[in-house]
């Protein structure tokens, strides 16, 4: 049972209608509201149900009829104070809770409550909350408080926290009297005395946080400091360690209806339990932090995994509060399910405190909140397991697939010893070779050729020929020219080139072709990977060679398959990282030395250069990295404005890339059209799955054709579905058959 943080939401009017409290109801997501008078008395409940109810049985009543005539008049309540003196049952999931005159005061709910502090809503599948401890790390001085609140923001802090002491109340003796004290005590009332902020600027710098858009919480040491906080608003309460036991606050923060975190070190298993208790029977909503209350404390005593018994002491969240030296720690924590972090912030550790010892600096807190937030990704889920797509590429590079072993004839039933296991992987894998034993042979076989299902199995017809009014084809290699043209009828082919295919023997075709496009590659010899985004140096100087080689290759294309326009090149223009993304003043300087360095390639006649567009976590052969070049599309839209050339836009990369910066597909691709020559068409999820299947990702397909049948008449496109030219191109043919219903 909790008691509601923003019970006003489930609260409506006596003088408004039906519609008015369903429509509330959807808001609020609990389909149940307390009905009060203009005073604030309560006259009445109402669920769903109720409404649901009525409009069935009495048919005069309609949505516009005051909510009063549905109302349950009849219903249970709670007495302010004696919230924990009632039973819920499997009827009754709510009560409103009445002072004495009733008056609604909040309300009580069987249903868990989502815990929210601020706008930021914190628990499973949510996002770490991390909290940069001030205190009085300021040590009084306002100025720095200020740098520090800014400081926090720009390193990821969700939330900046402060303490706030009325050192009257809290010591019974006078700040002239104290130093009689044991030398500890001593000291820490002289280090209070001296960094207390009034409470004018504390709120002021509330206000602060507020416009920097982070969380402002504060930890009041006393009745009085909390009776201040109170009246300002704070979105929530942090109970230090020290109070744990201290059951009057408790129960006082308890009654201001808003979430606490409460940290528990210091304390035995049964002051834990007490305080839960506490907490459960004041029905407030609560997190609970793991905490060693030594300055640093050392790694031995840290036990992290009493973060798994705290879990059960009661039904919340459990977080971990850090005093060790570095930031390590947290991460861990977060690893084993700590859903909110708390570390001491300081700009200098020399300063004068205990606190700054254990602090981070904002370099440091900045990398912690990195490193949280990757950790978060990587914790996955316990759910069946999918192969990633950086597996799926090692897998076909590295496993292994059946292959005949020798020549063999159609009709023949096949055995065991007609198969050898070879690499790559990317045909049948051998765990299935009982599947194929026994089965007859549809069509001969050459040895060393690679087992496919078409062999053992009727493949079901799959349209090959189509009749786009646009220009739209296949990404080929080499090898597949010859056999795709025999089935199918593109306008345009784009070949992929490998740097082992660079100077090879190009296969005759007899066909058609509207155009031809060449995909330069992006590995080359000796593991380089094209970088042309790069100022000076050896890498540089071998990239532009790469390149230039390249470019040559697709004039030869070109001339030999009697291409009848400019051969466009895609090519991905480099700018990868390894670990982190760029700075934007980086990415701004990587974009001039790109635009310089195509400046003399841009006047080889015969050719257009298209730059890719990619996603924030490109695969280079199995590894993912950092895009940090033509991933945005407003870079894309630059970068054209700038220089004129046109882009190879890729969907699938251009949705991840939205998704990741938050920004709006659809509005994305209209913008990138005018800059296009070229598409790339798959669909994508998530930040790092690419190359879908059409339908089998997250891009909306139905609405996108309204755009995609505005492209320009000289657009030529391809389906590019990862690993499409498998089975004869069975997956890239089903894609161009979905794509029917979207493409000119």
């Amino acid at each position: 049972m909790r008691k509601l943080s923003d019970w006003n939401k489930h609260n409506i009017k006596s003088s408004l209608s039906i519609y008015d409290a369903l429509e509330r109801m959807n808001n609020n997501g609990l389909n149940f509201l307390v009905i009060s008078d203009e005073l604030g008395k309560c006259v009445g409940v109402i669920t769903d149900g109720d409404i649901r109810r009525s409009l069935i049985k009495k048919n005069k009543i309609t949505l516009s009829d005051n909510v009063m005539t549905v109302s349950n008049h009849n219903f249970e309540s709670l007495v302010l104070g004696n919230e924990y003196k009632f039973n819920f049952d499997n009827k009754i999931k709510f009560v409103p809770i009445l002072d004495s005159t009733g008056h609604l005061k909040s309300i009580a709910s069987l249903e868990p409550e989502k815990f929210i502090i601020g706008d930021v809503e914190i628990g499973k599948d949510k996002p770490v909350f991390i909290i940069a401890e001030i205190g009085n790390n300021h040590n009084g001085n306002y100025e720095l408080a200020m740098q520090m609140i800014e400081k926090a923001a720009y390193a990821g802090a969700d939330c900046v926290k402060f303490q706030m002491r009325d050192l009257s109340s809290l010591y019974t003796i006078s700040e002239k009297t104290y130093k009689a004290f044991d030398l500890g005590t001593e000291y820490i009332l002289d280090l209070l005395y001296k960094f207390q902020l009034p409470v004018d600027k504390i709120l002021k710098l509330f206000d602060y946080c507020n416009e920097l858009s982070v969380i402002p919480l504060c930890t009041p040491w006393d009745l009085k400091s909390l009776e201040i906080l109170s009246e300002y608003g704070l979105s929530g309460y942090k109970i230090a360690s020290a109070d744990l036991t201290n059951i009057p606050l408790l129960e006082s923060v308890a009654r201001t209806n808003k979430p606490v975190i409460i940290s528990t070190g210091m304390s035995l298993d049964n002051e834990i339990k007490q305080a839960v208790e506490t907490m459960d029977r004041m029905l407030c909503q609560y997190a609970l932090l793991h905490c060693n209350s030594t300055y640093p404390a050392p790694y031995s005593d840290i036990n992290l995994s009493y973060m798994e018994r705290l879990k059960g002491f009661g039904q919340t969240i459990v977080g971990y509060s850090g005093h060790e030296r570095g930031y390590h720690i947290p991460i861990a924590a977060v690893a084993l399910g700590a859903k909110i972090i708390e570390k001491h912030f300081t700009l200098d550790r020399q300063m004068e405190g205990v606190d700054h010892k254990v602090s981070l600096l904002p370099n440091e807190f900045e990398l912690m909140v990195k490193q949280i937030r990757t950790t978060e990704q990587a914790m996955g889920s316990r759910e069946v397991r999918n192969i990633s797509q950086g597996e799926m590429i090692n897998r076909e590079n590295l496993s292994k697939s059946l292959f005949y072993k020798e020549n063999v004839k159609a009709g023949v039933i096949l055995k065991k010893t007609d198969f050898i296991i070879k690499s790559p992987g990317n045909g049948i894998q051998p765990s299935y070779i009982n599947k194929v034993i026994g089965k007859e042979l549809l069509v001969d076989v050459k040895s060393y050729e690679k087992l496919e299902w078409k062999h053992v199995d009727k493949l079901t017809h799959i349209k090959t020929r189509f009749e786009y009014k646009s220009n739209w084809g296949f990404p080929v290699r080499y090898h597949d020219i010859v056999n795709l043209l025999k089935v199918s009828n593109p306008k345009i082919l784009e070949i992929h080139l490998s740097y082992l295919d660079l100077g090879k023997k190009i296969p005759s075709i007899n066909h058609d072709l509207k155009e031809m496009l060449v995909h330069a590659p992006e590995l080359f010899a000796n593991d380089h990977i094209l970088d042309l985004s790069l100022e000076k140096g050896d890498y540089l100087k071998k990239s532009l060679k790469n390149f230039e080689h390249t470019i040559q290759e697709a004039i030869r294309i070109s001339r030999a398959l009697n291409n009848k326009k400019i051969i466009k090149v895609i090519f991905n223009a480099g700018g990868a990282s390894d670990s982190e993304f760029m700075t934007d003043a980086e990415r701004k300087r990587r974009y001039i030395n790109l635009i310089n360095n195509l400046h003399y390639f841009q006047k080889i006649e015969g050719v257009e250069l298209l730059p890719q567009s990619m996603p924030p976590y490109p695969w280079h052969f199995g590894g993912q990295r950092f895009h940090n070049l033509f991933v945005d599309p407003n870079d894309i839209i630059e970068f054209h404005e700038m220089t004129g050339i046109r882009f190879c836009v890729d969907l699938s990369h251009t949705k991840l890339a939205c998704t990741y910066l938050g920004r709006d597909f659809d509005s994305a691709l209209r913008k990138l059209l005018p800059a296009t020559a070229h598409l790339h068409i798959a669909d994508a999820s998530g930040e790092n799955s690419e190359g879908l299947q059409i339908d089998e990702g997250e891009i909306n397909w139905d609405s996108l054709k309204y755009i995609l049948r505005g492209i320009k008449s000289d657009t030529t496109w391809i389906p590019e579905i990862w690993q499409g030219h498998i089975d004869n191109n069975q997956e890239a043919f089903k894609a161009l058959q979905k794509l029917e219903r979207v493409m000119p």
